[in-house]
């Protein structure tokens, strides 16, 4: 019987915490919409769903891609729904969150080009993900801060933007 191949365990080790961030961003985003759902935010609600969706969809890409290659995938601890205090705090932990995503994308792109380029083309991948994302959220918050002085709870930076 031979033995299939699989993934350079270190390529695996670089890689596993992003899988884990994209559950993470899953959750975020789930919290998220419970929140605005909760304050009354309801296209808000619909957009973060949406964002939640596609944050799964990433996870389960890399538990696929994993398991396709024959990797023993230890699944990632769920962490506690995020706590929120305003849909503007929201916004500034989402932005955080996309691009303290990309750097990580960046910088596992750095590690993994010489130990596996299957990994570092699906990781190119992401980070054009991530890129989109980050300036979808700078874009987001930007607008929010703009109607802030006028529009304190943001209702209508929520039903003109969402």
């Amino acid at each position: 019987m031979i033995k299939l191949q699989t993934l350079e365990p270190k390529a695996v080790q670089i890689i596993m915490p992003r899988v884990n961030d994209e559950l993470t961003a899953r959750y975020f985003y789930e919290s998220a919409m419970a929140w605005c759902r909760t304050n009354g935010y309801s296209k808000a609600a619909h957009y973060f769903k949406n964002e939640a969706k596609q944050e799964n969809k990433h996870y389960k890409n890399w538990i696929k891609f994993l398991s396709d290659w024959n990797v023993d995938i230890s699944f990632p601890i769920i962490e506690s729904p995020m706590k929120f205090t305003s849909l503007i705090d929201i916004l500034e932990q989402q932005y955080n969150m996309e691009y303290g995503l990309y750097e990580a994308y960046e910088q596992d792109a750095i590690k993994i080009f010489p130990l596996c380029p299957t990994i570092f083309g699906i990781i190119q991948k992401y980070m054009k993900i991530q890129n989109d994302s980050v300036i979808e959220s700078n874009d987001l918050i930007a607008k929010a801060y703009n109607y802030i002085g006028s529009d304190p709870k943001l209702v209508l930076f929520e039903s003109e933007n969402f």
